[in-house]
């Protein structure tokens, strides 16, 4: 193994060794975690999520110590270099090269990924979380793999062919594009998802007038609220805004269908309060200053390690992987960052919510949402701190219990 592989295999271990013991964390808590819930909750209830959320964790352990595996075998023997030279020696153009290149990668860790896959698919549908079959299953993950090795291959390959020809203005354009990107995310974040899944506005026009009402007396212009037939074929419930323009507020079926209307529109002023709060231009202030961290890092870790070390030995898509893998513990960093302003967020969102529409609706929603999703209702404070965009059910309850109580 070299210098370099040893360096990156420590960095990606690192951040690794972190996840496992957030897991490991976790799963002692699993076993106290019927003691946080609602007490007057189901006994079943109980039971199951405890279950459910002890099988994760170790389900999580078990995939954290696979790629682990995996990036070790791949750095020891050097495969990410022997396969940039089998590919380099077709003689292909270099666009092509690196399409090559990338869908040989990535066909490859999506393969060896794929029993972990179907064993975190097996626990979702054990646990009634999903309600799809095993094919449809495959065929999302064939299709994704697809779409991957074509987008990823694209990308790199375009940005491969700009740097061998340009150098200084590969990065303009790098940094043009990294901004563009993060600007057109704050407008279409989120809409991905229902490009490919069937969707419709919202359903009964009584309901959807009083929430029309309700963000109109909060000043906030919703464009379109839409029910969700399902988010990614899971019996989830969840909401979510998304677009800073045209403001939309996504329902997933199981909510509307099973939540009263008052519960309902708590959820809707929760989401529409991240509106009035302006998180969403928060969360672009955030990415934009990630993207100047990442691409100043890029730019030192190109010129000054990797360049000289590899030099032109092989393709520049070699390169921005291990740069990947490299970055991982600064990226870690960022994300502890944004999620403890996340959980800010939501708190806010939570309190604004209930001082509307009542503190028991609110705390009633949340754990309606907590039972029907199994959620875990008390993690590990450093999991929470480390990982937790949102904070724990259990948290969120005692919060709002205390607002009650003044």
């Amino acid at each position: 193994m070299t210098y370099l592989s040893a360096t990156v295999l420590s960095l990606i271990g690192l951040r690794i060794g972190v996840n496992l013991l957030s897991c490991l964390l976790d799963l002692n808590y699993d076993k106290v975690n019927k003691y946080n819930m609602n007490s007057e909750g189901p006994e079943e209830y109980l039971c199951n999520t405890a279950q459910y959320q002890s099988k994760l964790s170790y389900t999580q352990i078990i995939t954290n110590l696979f790629y682990l595996l995996c990036l070790y075998i791949f750095l020891k023997y050097d495969l990410l270099f022997i396969l940039s030279d089998t590919v380099s020696a077709l003689g292909l153009h270099l666009f092509w090269i690196t399409i090559l290149y990338c869908t040989i990668l990535i066909l490859i860790l999506r393969g060896v990924s794929l029993p972990l896959a179907l064993l975190n698919f097996k626990l979702k549908k054990d646990y009634k979380l999903l309600e799809s079959s095993y094919s449809s299953f495959l065929t999302e993950y064939i299709k994704t793999s697809i779409y991957f090795c074509v987008v990823c291959g694209m990308i790199l390959g375009g940005l491969s062919l700009l740097y061998n020809s340009n150098n200084s203005i590969f990065w303009y354009i790098l940094i043009t594009c990294s901004f563009l990107i993060s600007f057109l995310f704050s407008k279409i974040s989120r809409l991905f998802s229902l490009i490919s899944k069937q969707n419709e506005s919202l359903m009964g026009g009584k309901l959807r007038d009083e929430l029309i009402n309700i963000a109109t007396k909060e000043d906030v212009n919703i464009t379109k609220i839409i029910m969700l037939n399902g988010i990614a074929s899971t019996n989830l419930m969840n909401a979510y805004t998304c677009g800073s323009i045209n403001k939309t507020v996504v329902f997933s079926k199981n909510i509307v269908d099973n939540l009263s209307h008052s519960e309902i529109k708590a959820i809707f002023l929760h989401e529409i309060t991240h509106y009035k709060n302006n998180d969403l231009f928060k969360d672009i202030i955030f990415v934009i200053l990630s993207n100047i961290i990442c691409l100043s890092s890029f730019y030192f870790c190109i010129n000054t390690i990797l360049n000289p070390i590899l030099g032109d030995s092989y393709i520049f898509c070699v390169k921005m992987l291990l740069f990947v893998i490299m970055y991982s513990p600064i990226n870690l960093i960022q994300r502890v960052i944004y999620n403890y302003m996340s959980r800010q967020m939501e708190y806010n969102a939570d309190d604004y919510s209930a001082k509307i529409c009542g503190t028991d609706t609110m705390i009633s929603a949340l754990n309606s949402i907590a039972e029907n999703n199994l959620s875990q209702y008390h993690s590990h404070p450093f999991s929470v701190w480390l990982y937790n965009s949102h904070p724990t059910y259990y948290s969120r309850i005692i919060k709002l219990q205390g607002i009650k109580n003044l």
